[in-house]
């Protein structure tokens, strides 16, 4: 590309432009041939008035130019100015090594020639990508780049057409047309071969589509279908393809030994089977040693081939009209008469249309041989097209005249007795004659004699030939491509233990252990020796593979993906889906037992593959239908207005990172699982590059994964970690599907942390609340640590990293980097770890519903008791009671209540002394909590009070005795409420609490604080939850 730029810089016609000692480039021939290597380093030499005065100048692409520094023109000029465009801007000019997957190879072999980075364009920092996918892409593509120059390509002719062609005419055009017509007639057996060659017309134009939507690489079929509809697909139609090219090499052999076995036996009633299977197995022997030399030599063999069929198919035509003399036995010269009475069908022995279809079908399958070798293909964009259309198109003509000719000159019962007619003259004489079987066994005819091609042809050896060659030219064919297609299937490793069958040998990267399992597969199959038993077997293969095709090519185009670009525009997305519809309707009709067994199969293969999940990513129309799907719905949920019988929890957990915490993740998908939205939601504080962001999410996506956890991960950075809250709670998720409750552990260190993280974390609080939002604050005595401390260390931690990594490629030696900020780790207690996903026997789960919040406090406990590890847990369900004169009167309205809402609890207790003064011991350990904020008064005049109580009170982090008094009744329910957990939960498994709401610009951070902690401090694992006060259940349907 480089080199074509650089030349088309001066006049293509301008004498002084020329190729040091070598021909000018002035022709887009020269251009094209300096464009197939433009990594060569070339000598160019531009001449100037005073040619001795000649300078070398090498460019930064590896182009050696020879530029003289005279006048041109009368105009000075210097070397620096024929210097490559691209030395003076950043940005770099199209070439095509942008868009391939060998970027390493070409910074590593070529140079510096690599797209800069929007980091590089934009600042000083190099981007590095942090994604090893590429590496380990670019491994392969070195390995096979290293012998390309070795690599035998052929072009569409050689590659696609003729291997087409040969496949097609195979032993079904000399051995089964002739069955075809006997039973078929002359109507039904055209509409067979139409029918036939509509189905591979079809699924060629869709095969088109797909082939020209960007390079095909080996693989053929499997590489197209896996691409397109995705690993899944792929992998299924993979091993049934190349099963069916495995058994399509014993039909040819068998059909190849029954010809060979007529030869040397010639009479009908000779039918030893058993020769047919010693001569099917030898051949394929013989087969495999010719494909173990090389596919170079087998594509010689069928060059030989397909010369031989032209002669005999085209001397056939002629000799089956003009011979002299009439081959009485079976047919004679073309009437009116026999065309009439071959014109309809005559199906015997239980044959019908669509077993007859499934007899020919296989003729029509070796359009796929071509695409088959699709790595071994020059251009298989152009090739593939272009060489199977018009082999389809020939091959159809064939068949078309073949099939007329034998219908319109062979009887279909004969019993080949000369003499009965020899004196005969007039033709109904001859044809009573030749059709009687009362009196002699027929042996020849249509229905009857299978070499009816070599009877009629003047010289019949030579149909032999083309008969030999046609069998052993696609039995080649099915042997190179079954091993091609399974060698790529191994090389993407959709199943295990099968990865060595696609180990490549020699410069055509040969699978030799793919050769000898199709060989094994073909032997066991030559070993039935019955043509007519064979061919069906395959036929449902194949059609599986037509409609995976066609579905293919539907689903790229309906899934509207802007990446489906195919060069070739003559197909309909709805044609692709009727042919599909169509192969499915003939599996069925021609045999739905092989049908229902080749689809049972299919869905095995793809329920393992979908099971096993492989790491491919081929951007597949299956992930863009995805895409199209998710935001069809999305669009469509923003138009459902909000119910609440169609509540849902959706969870935005201030997790940090999330391996941080599995315990609070664990709890959090207990809700959402299958019901709802999660998203961990991380805060950074400190400064951090895009990358690492972006590495920070994809790490945390990746533990989410490895742990079966269905959440996304959102990353914000901001000045401080109630901004990145609030900058969360705005922007998380999108339309309807947006956060209702925000899910934050409680922060342990509240009173000994920095007083701007505690002050942040209340603000926090009041951030939700501000939102109408729900909240859940979570508290677990195993984690002791401070909440919100991983947020900066994970940016310290990421930046250290970063800087490690830049040291590392540095070029100077004495530049040594070392982590020094090891960000400090959050212990756990391993019991914890798997609190909420281990199996719970018995207990409780106790819900404190204290206040009316809309029934958010009911419903999640619900939500986590629906799980299968939680339903052995009760439900106990504490509230308080208003008048303690009427307390039945509210339990049973509290229970009723519970009944509407279809909450399955053991039993409902009210608490009718919440009121009662608590116990002295609970009041000290509350002044205790607190003391060290107490102030002594709000008057700036006292001069006793120290320093951090002068601190405390600029931060507002102080309590004083107004604050006590104004909060008197509230500390005195709170801590008694502590001691009435103490009573009735401390033996409970999970506690459900509803959340005190703090006023805003009233309550005092560190005593609200205080309040939580009194209520959790030493309790079992204890959700403390706040609705958003609107109703998230009802008892009406």
């Amino acid at each position: 590309m480089d080199d074509q730029l650089e030349t088309n810089a001066f006049e293509e016609s301008d004498p002084l432009f020329e190729n040091n000692g070598t021909k000018k480039p002035n022709s887009s021939l020269d251009t094209a041939e300096q464009d197939e290597a433009p990594h060569k380093n070339k000598h160019l030499c531009v001449h100037y008035e005073n040619e001795n005065e000649c300078e070398n100048v090498i460019d930064d692409t590896g182009e050696n130019w020879t530029v003289r520094s005279n006048s041109l023109h009368g105009t000075n000029y210097d070397t620096k100015n024929l210097k490559s465009f691209k030395n003076y801007t950043r940005d770099a000019l199209p070439r095509m090594e942008y868009y391939r997957n060998l970027m390493s190879i070409l910074r590593g072999n070529f140079g510096n020639q690599h797209r800069p980075t929007l980091d590089e364009l934009h600042g000083n920092q190099i981007s590095i990508s942090f994604d090893d996918h590429d590496k380990n892409v670019s491994h392969n593509i070195i390995s096979n780049g290293l012998n390309q120059s070795k690599v035998v390509k052929f072009g569409w002719i050689k590659g696609v057409l003729v291997r087409n062609l040969l496949n097609i005419w195979g032993v079904i055009l000399f051995l089964r047309l002739s069955w075809v017509a006997a039973h078929a007639g002359i109507i039904h057996g055209t509409l067979i071969i139409l029918l036939a060659s509509t189905c591979t017309t079809l699924t060629a134009m869709s095969m088109a589509a797909i082939c020209t939507n960007g390079e095909v690489k080996g693989g053929g079929t499997y590489y197209m279908i896996s691409r397109s509809l995705g690993p899944e697909f792929g992998g299924a139609i993979g091993i049934i393809f190349s099963l069916a090219n495995a058994v399509a090499v014993a039909m040819y052999t068998v059909g190849f030994a029954e010809t060979l076995r007529d030869l040397f036996w010639n009479d009908p009633d000779f039918d030893d089977i058993n020769l047919v299977r010693l001569i099917s197995c030898i051949t394929v022997i013989i087969l495999l040693i010719i494909v173990f030399i090389g596919t170079a030599w087998e594509a010689k063999v069928s060059d030989f081939s397909n010369l031989s069929l032209y002669l005999d198919s085209i001397f056939d035509e002629i000799s089956s009209q003009f011979v002299c003399e009439i081959p009485f036995q079976i047919f004679h010269l073309l009437t009116v008469t026999l065309i009439e009475n071959n014109l309809a069908p005559d199906y015997r022995d239980g044959h019908s249309f669509f077993s007859v279809f499934s007899t020919y079908f296989p003729a029509a399958t070796g359009i796929l041989a071509g695409a088959n070798i699709s790595g071994d293909l020059k251009n298989p964009s152009r090739a593939i097209p272009l060489g199977t259309f018009l082999a389809i198109g020939i091959t159809t003509i064939t068949y078309l005249l073949f099939h007329f000719i034998m219908a319109a000159n062979v009887l279909r019962d004969a019993n080949g007795m000369i003499d009965l007619v020899r004196d005969n003259r007039t033709h109904q004489i001859v044809t009573d004659s030749i059709q009687n079987c009362q009196n002699f066994t027929c042996s020849y005819g249509l229905m009857h004699y299978t070499q009816i091609v070599e009877l009629m042809s003047w010289y019949g050896p030579l149909i032999y030939a083309g008969i030999f060659a046609a069998a052993l030219s696609s039995a080649l064919a099915s042997l190179v491509s079954a091993p091609k297609v399974f060698q790529a299937l191994c090389n993407d490793r959709l199943f295990p233990y099968i990865s060595y069958f696609g180990k490549g040998y020699g410069p055509n990267n040969d699978p030799r252990l793919g050769y000898c399992l199709t060989f094994l597969i073909a032997f066991c199959c030559c070993l039935l020796g019955e043509l007519n038993i064979i061919a069906p077997i395959i036929s449902n293969f194949f059609l599986a593979a037509y409609t995976l095709i066609n579905f293919s090519c539907f689903h790229a185009s309906f899934s509207k993906s802007p990446g489906f670009r195919p060069s070739f525009r003559f197909y309909n997305q709805w044609l692709s889906l009727g042919s599909a519809f169509l192969m499915t309707i003939v599996m069925f009709i021609t045999n739905w037992i092989s049908a229902l067994l080749t689809f049972l199969i299919i869905l095995i293969l793809y329920m393992y593959i979908l099971y096993r999940k492989p790491d491919v990513n081929w951007g597949s129309s299956t992930q863009a239908q995805t895409f199209r799907s998710t935001l069809t719905s999305v669009l469509r949920l923003n138009l459902v207005p909000d119910h609440v019988k169609n509540y849902r929890p959706q969870i935005l957990f201030l997790s940090g990172q999330p391996k941080d915490r599995p315990d609070h993740i664990d709890l959090a998908y207990l809700i959402t699982k299958n019901c709802g939205l999660l998203i961990c939601g991380i805060v950074v504080t400190d400064p951090i590059s895009i990358r690492n962001q972006y590495k920070l999410q994809n790490d945390s996506n990746q533990w989410l994964i490895e742990k079966k956890i269905k959440a996304f991960v959102d990353v914000v950075q901001e000045q401080s970690f109630e901004k990145g809250v609030r900058a969360l709670i705005q922007l998380s998720g999108i339309g309807k599907l947006r956060p209702n409750i925000i899910m934050i552990g409680f922060k342990h260190d509240w009173n000994r942390c920095d007083p701007k993280s505690l002050l942040e974390y209340f603000s926090t609080i009041h951030a939700v609340f501000d939102h109408h939002l729900s909240i859940v604050i979570f508290h677990d005595n195993s984690s002791n640590k401070a909440y919100s401390d991983t947020n900066s260390k994970t940016a310290k931690e990421f930046e250290t990293n970063e800087k490690i990594e830049k040291n590392q490629e540095s070029k100077n030696p004495d530049t040594i980097a070392f982590k020094t900020d090891e960000p400090e780790q959050i212990e756990y207690n391993p019991q914890t770890r798997i609190f909420f996903s281990k199996q719970k026997k018995g207990s409780y789960i106790d819900v404190w519903w204290m206040y009316d919040d809309g029934g958010l406090t009911l419903l999640l406990p619900y939500l986590v008791r629906s799980h299968p590890h939680w339903n052995n847990c009760k439900l106990r369900v504490f509230a308080l009671a208003n008048k303690q004169t009427e307390l039945d009167t509210e339990q049973r309205n509290m229970a009723t209540l519970l009944s509407k809402f279809r909450i399955d609890y053991s039993s409902v207790i009210l608490i009718k002394d919440i009121l009662k003064p608590p116990k002295v011991q609970s009041q000290i350990e509350f002044q205790k909590l607190i003391k060290p904020y107490l102030i002594e008064s709000d008057s700036s005049e006292n001069q006793d009070q120290n320093q951090d109580e002068i601190k405390n009170k600029q931060m507002n982090l102080s309590i004083s005795k107004e604050d006590l008094e104004q909060f008197k009744d509230k500390n005195n329910r709170n801590i008694r409420l502590r001691e009435l957990l103490i009573e009735h939960s401390m033996e409970s498994r999970l506690i459900v609490m509803t959340l005190p709401v703090p006023r805003k610009d009233t309550c005092p951070p560190i005593l609200y604080m205080a309040w939580l902690d009194t209520l959790t401090r030493d309790m079992p694992p204890m959700m403390l939850i706040r609705g958003n006060q609107t109703n998230v259940l009802t008892f009406y349907s």
